[in-house]
């Protein structure tokens, strides 16, 4: 097949080759916008033509004018991306977020943020949720004064980014660990329960979950997977189906089940009956006390304890039934000093385990040495 550049193949390529500056006029207007959209991310970052990239979509985003609002929020991010240094696989990572831009930058970003979750009105329905997304990918990680966090705990309900930025704000908040303690019980927060015992934690390290909180979450969380699956048919095997106009069963459902999230942990089977969803209550039961831990464990781990504090809690809460999930969890963190704990007590337990012969013992020669690292 021969090879047939196209003319944008060949702007791309010229820039790409001679990265030219971002002059401080590059974007001004829309039209400058659309002539240069395609080729955002061959041109070096520029603070200025950023800032003048948020501003312009800022002040059109409510107008009537026949243009792309998403598409303007697609060049933001690509020139974001130039900024972090991600905007190809080949790209060396800067190391920066929005947190290092100037707070004048940080501004308009937040603002571009609340436009698209206040008014979702003046984008078309279909692109609202991306256009949400968009936004809230530049406001990850960055501080906040009080009154954007206070925003952020006015809209925890409207939208799902405004909770992800409040329950994972990356430093400790008396307005979010207060707004927590208060809608400890909705029902709304219920499947983010380690998170929210985080954020109680960042101030109360020694809190504890109560039993009947787990359940009551669970019995939420189960009723809402209950309503949706009568939404299907039951084939004549009693699985959920998809089914026809006719009344034709199709394929197997596989429901995305709230139970099978934190923080119930990984049931014991999958489930594809209703009458199984409602016994799913008896599992819980057996296992609250291991439930209960694990919950413990993350919300230390998402917590915003200081990592020594972190460290010494895991070790306290150490077992051979948590090892895993401690380990798990220390991905968190990222601590080697806990690793060598538990590496230290993994061989204190092998040197105390009686050691049995086995019936035919491996030549030495073939030995592995992983194979008698773990004990449990």
């Amino acid at each position: 097949m021969l090879f047939n550049p196209t003319k944008k193949f060949l702007q791309n390529r010229i820039l790409e080759y001679d990265t030219p500056d971002a002059p401080d006029d590059l974007i001004v207007t829309y039209k400058d916008f659309i002539r240069v959209r395609d080729f955002l991310s061959y041109y070096p970052f520029n603070p200025v033509v950023f800032d003048q990239l948020l501003k312009l979509t800022i002040d059109l985003w409510t107008s009537d004018m026949r243009i792309s609002k998403l598409s303007l929020l697609q060049g933001i991010k690509r020139y974001y991306l130039v900024y972090c240094g991600k905007q190809s696989e080949k790209s060396t990572p800067t190391g920066l977020t929005s947190e290092n831009l100037p707070d004048e930058t940080k501004e308009l970003i937040f603002d571009l943020f609340k436009m698209t979750v206040e008014d979702p009105r003046f984008i078309i329905p279909s692109q609202a949720d991306a256009a949400i997304d968009l936004a809230n990918s530049l406001v990850i990680g960055m501080t906040l004064p009080d009154e954007k966090i206070l925003w952020l705990c006015d809209h925890a309900l409207v939208v799902k980014q405004a909770l992800n930025r409040l329950l994972r704000y990356p430093y400790k908040s008396r307005i979010i660990s207060e707004w927590v303690k208060n809608n400890y019980d909705n029902d709304n927060f219920r499947e983010r329960r380690s998170e929210i015992m985080g954020r109680i934690m960042d101030y109360e390290p020694d809190f504890e979950i109560q039993k009947s909180t787990i359940l009551d979450d669970f019995r939420y969380l189960n009723d809402v997977d209950i309503i949706k699956l009568k939404e299907y048919s039951i084939d004549e095997k009693g699985y959920f189906s998809s089914c026809t106009p006719w009344g034709d069963h199709t394929s197997t459902i596989r429901h995305n089940f709230k139970i099978y999230g934190a923080p119930f942990g990984r049931l014991p089977k999958e489930l594809d009956r209703l009458d199984e969803v409602n016994s799913v209550l008896r599992f819980v039961y057996s296992d609250l006390d291991n439930i209960r831990m694990k919950l413990k464990i993350w919300a230390i781990a998402q917590s915003r304890i200081e990592k020594d504090t972190k460290v010494e809690l895991f070790k306290k809460y150490y077992s051979e039934k948590t090892h895993l999930e401690i380990i798990r969890a220390n991905e968190k963190i990222k601590s080697a000093d806990l690793l060598r704990w538990i590496l230290e007590r993994m061989e204190n337990t092998k040197s105390k385990s009686p050691v049995k012969t086995p019936k035919n013992p491996p030549k030495k020669d073939n030995a592995n040495d992983s194979d008698y690292d773990m004990p449990f």
